[in-house]
């Protein structure tokens, strides 16, 4: 056989392969999730699915060019690289040029057709697919897609999702605000400060969208759970418009994102904006269980007026120390002006730096640089934890 096309078959083979790793990639199948973490699931499913749209449109060039014949099999295989295609370019443009997030979820809803019709195109036409351990390989692939299928879209609304009562809507800063849930029916699930849950709420007559949100309340706190959401999309711009009579459909816990799932000596949290709400269940779980070690945050805002948690804030035990860094306050504010920096980072953290587990979650830039001096000033990375779905 032409080695060209046999190039051009093992493309395809193996895009077939990374289909089905996609599929595993973004079932948030729990064990998986906690080795990997969430959020580096869905960086390693973006890069992957570039990859395996450029496998694909090599090994169609390749095929093309070697083969000239129509039939029901090749049409399978146009109709799953075309699929495939138009997933990479809305999920590529959505955030570039605002398309509505609706459509953008719609297409990440034919996996299960991209998976059929590409296990047909293969299973017909490939002549490595012939022999008998290779058939059953394919038939094992497909056996996988179907049952990460019925966990994601079976299990989980059935048996993980559960239904919350609002109890309350409270304004924290202008545009903020702070739900609190308790369950309609048994306890809330088990969760560790820092991590985060997937919400949709039903609320007749207004948009209703399934998003990730930080837990922000401690598992101190009773039955009930807290997300802290500022007012920033389509979506959470009407936040403010949530009724008590509403409900909310929570499906968590999700990420490693956690101090207890280290051994620290002492805590520096560095946040941004309403990157303060995983920082907030952490230092709530701290001061309500009577930690001792020293906790140091270090708090970026534009005004003082954008300080979420500002009265609980400066309400801590003595262990506690808060930091503002403010880069758009009036000439008169006394405290850290500008950005975080690195002298900023030495000058209030210095004497805790060489032992403290640091926390970082905020704008993504604000996270890339945070993260760069933290490499700067020679903080193992063993020490550094960070959740990150867009930087």
């Amino acid at each position: 056989m032409d080695f060209v096309l046999q190039i051009g078959l093992a493309l395809g083979l193996l895009s077939f392969c990374l289909l089905i790793l996609q599929v595993i990639l973004t079932s948030r199948l729990k064990t998986i999730e906690n080795i990997f973490a969430l959020d580096r699931l869905t960086n390693y499913h973006k890069y992957l699915g570039i990859i395996i749209g450029t496998l694909l449109t090599i090994h169609i060039t390749i095929m093309i060019s070697k083969i000239e014949f129509e039939n029901f099999a090749i049409d399978m295989g146009q109709w799953a690289y075309g699929i495939v295609i138009v997933n990479i370019i809305l999920a590529l443009s959505f955030p570039a040029f605002g398309l509505d997030y609706n459509i953008w979820r719609m297409t990440h809803k034919t996996p299960p057709l991209i998976i059929l019709f590409a296990f047909i195109h293969s299973y017909l036409i490939g002549p490595q697919l012939q022999n008998i351990p290779m058939k059953i390989f394919w038939w094992l692939l497909l056996a996988i897609a179907v049952f990460v299928f019925l966990y994601r879209n079976v299990y989980i609304p059935l048996f993980f999702r559960k239904i919350y009562n609002i109890q309350s809507i409270n304004s924290e800063i202008h545009n903020t605000y702070t739900l609190t849930y308790i369950p309609q029916k048994g306890k809330r699930f088990e969760y560790k400060p820092g991590q985060f849950l997937f919400l949709k709420l039903k609320r007749p007559g207004r948009q209703s969208q399934w998003h990730p949100f930080t837990i922000s309340s401690s598992p101190t706190q009773g039955d009930i759970l807290q997300n802290t959401i500022k007012q920033s999309g389509n979506y959470t711009n009407t936040i403010n418009q949530t009724l008590k009579t509403d409900k909310a459909i929570i499906e968590g816990p999700y990420g490693r994102f956690s101090i207890l799932n280290i051994d620290a000596k002492s805590f520096l949290f560095i946040a941004g904006g309403v990157g303060i709400t995983p920082m907030m269940s952490m230092m709530r779980y701290l001061r309500d269980t009577g930690d001792p070690s020293a906790v140091m945050l270090l708090y970026a805002n534009k005004k003082i007026e954008d300080i979420i948690f500002k009265s609980e804030l400066e309400k801590l035990p003595s262990n506690f120390k808060v930091v503002h860094v403010m880069s758009n306050e009036s000439p008169e504010y006394k405290g850290f002006k500008g950005h975080i920096s690195m002298e900023i980072i030495e000058e209030v953290a210095g004497n805790i730096l060489n032992e403290a587990d640091v926390f970082v979650c905020g704008p993504p830039m604000m996270m890339k640089k945070a993260l760069l001096i933290l490499k700067q000033l020679k903080v193992p990375s063993a020490r550094i934890h960070y959740e990150r779905f867009s930087i």
